[in-house]
C-alpha cells in the first residue's frame, strides 16, 4: 500500500495563532520612549560639532607644520614621498619590501633627479597652502607666498621645456645617425635614467590634482584638498570651509593660480601687479613658438594669439580704474589686427564701452488711471 499523503489542518493553527496575538499585545503595540530634553541635545551637539571642528583644526595645522618642515629640503621631501609611495601602493602586498625595493631601483631613480626633486617640493609647497588657505587663512593674507610660488613654478616651467627641446635634438639627431651609433649622452654615461623616464615622474608629481597625491592619500587629508564647491561625501567628517573664493588644487597649473587666485586679489586690490600675467604670457607664448622653428607657427603667434593676449591686458585697465588708457590700448589692438577673427566682437565692445551712460528714468508720477505711454515706433 501506498503511504497516504499528510494533510495540514490550518484551521486549528490560525485559532492557536489569533490566540497567543491577542495575548500579548505588547508584540505589536511598542510604546515611544519617555520626551528627550531638546535644548540639552541641541547644547551637547553644539558642543560635539565644535570638538569635531577643533580637532580637524588641529590635524591640519600639525600636517602643515610637519610638511613645510620638510618641503624645505629636497632630501626630507623625497623622504617623504618615498614613504608615502610605499604606505599606498606597496603595503599589505605579498613581498611587500622586495615590490618596493624593485619601484626605488626601478621608477623610483628618477627621485634622485633634481628636475623631480623640485616637482616633489613645488607639490608639497602647494599642499601646504592649500590646507592653509583650507583651515581658513585669506587669500590675501596667503597672496605674497603664492606669488613667490608662481615664480618657482615659472622656472620649473623653463627647465622642462629645455629638457623637452634637448629629447627632440636628441631623437633628430638619432634619426640620422649612422646604424649602431646610438646616443651619445646613452653611451657615456649608460646608467643615468633617461630624460623621457624624468619627464614623466615630474609630470606625474606636479600635474595631477592634490588628491590623487599619494601624501595626501597617506596622511588621510583628502577632505582638506578638495576643489572649491565640491560637496562630496566626506566620510561623517565636517570639514571648514575655504576662506571665500576659489583655489586651485593642481601644483603645476600656472594659468589655474593666476585664473582662480592671483588675478581675482590683484583685480580687487586694483593692484597693476595684474598686467604681470599677461605680460608673463606674452613671453612665453612667444618663447614657445619662436623654439618651434615653424613659419606657421610665428606666423599664428604673432597675428591671432598676441592680438587676443594684448585684448585681454588692455581690458585689465578698466577694473583698474584708467578707462582712458584701456580706450587707446583696445583700439591700438583693433587698429593694428582689422583682421583678427574676433575683430567684429572686440569694435562691439569697445563701442559699448564708448556709449554714453543710460540716464537714470526717474520713478513715474502719472496716475494709474492715465493711458499707456506709447511704444517705440507706434
Amino acid at each position: 500500500m501506498h503511504p497516504q499523503p499528510y494533510r495540514f489542518h490550518s484551521r486549528p493553527l490560525a485559532l492557536l495563532l489569533a490566540a497567543s496575538l491577542a495575548a500579548t499585545p505588547a508584540l505589536h503595540a511598542q510604546q515611544d520612549a519617555p520626551p528627550v530634553d531638546i535644548g540639552q541635545l541641541l547644547q551637547t551637539l553644539r558642543a560635539l560639532r565644535e570638538q569635531q571642528t577643533s580637532q580637524l583644526r588641529t590635524q591640519k595645522q600639525a600636517a602643515i607644520q610637519q610638511l613645510a618642515s620638510v618641503a624645505s629640503s629636497p632630501e626630507k621631501s623625497v623622504q617623504l614621498w618615498e614613504e608615502a609611495v610605499r604606505a599606498t601602493q606597496f603595503d599589505g602586498m605579498a613581498k611587500e619590501g622586495a615590490q618596493f625595493r624593485a619601484w626605488k631601483e626601478g621608477e623610483g631613480e628618477a627621485l634622485k633627479e633634481r628636475l623631480v626633486q623640485n616637482a616633489v617640493q613645488l607639490h608639497l609647497r602647494w599642499l601646504v597652502l592649500t590646507l592653509q588657505h583650507s583651515a581658513g587663512t585669506k587669500v590675501k593674507e596667503l597672496l605674497p607666498t603664492v606669488v613667490n610660488y608662481t615664480k618657482d613654478l615659472v622656472a620649473d616651467e623653463a627647465a622642462m621645456e629645455l629638457l623637452a627641446e634637448t629629447m627632440k635634438r636628441e631623437k633628430e639627431a638619432a634619426a640620422i645617425a649612422p646604424p649602431g651609433g646610438g646616443n651619445r649622452r646613452n653611451q657615456n654615461q649608460p646608467n643615468k635614467i633617461s630624460d623621457a623616464v624624468i619627464k614623466r615622474t615630474h609630470d606625474q608629481i606636479v600635474r595631477p590634482g592634490l588628491a590623487a597625491s599619494p601624501v595626501v592619500k597617506w596622511m588621510k587629508l583628502a577632505d582638506f584638498v578638495k576643489p572649491a564647491g565640491a560637496d562630496g561625501a566626506r566620510g561623517g567628517r565636517r570639514a571648514e570651509a575655504p576662506a571665500g573664493g576659489n583655489w586651485e588644487s593642481n601644483p603645476g597649473n600656472l594659468d589655474g593660480i593666476f585664473q582662480n587666485i592671483i588675478l581675482p586679489e590683484l583685480r580687487e586690490q586694483k593692484d597693476a601687479r595684474v598686467l604681470e600675467y599677461w605680460d608673463l604670457k606674452l613671453k612665453k607664448e612667444a618663447d614657445t613658438a619662436s623654439r618651434s622653428r615653424l613659419a606657421y607657427e610665428i606666423e599664428k603667434f604673432n597675428n591671432e594669439r598676441r592680438p587676443t593676449l594684448l585684448w585681454s591686458r588692455a581690458q585689465e585697465f578698466i577694473v583698474l580704474g584708467q578707462k582712458n588708457r584701456a580706450v587707446s590700448e583696445l583700439f591700438a589692438v583693433i587698429k593694428a589686427h582689422p583682421t583678427h577673427p574676433q575683430a567684429d566682437d572686440w569694435i562691439a565692445a569697445l563701442e559699448q564701452l564708448l556709449a554714453p551712460p543710460t540716464p537714470t528714468t526717474p520713478a513715474a508720477t502719472t496716475p494709474p488711471s492715465a493711458a499707456p505711454a506709447p511704444s517705440p515706433g507706434s
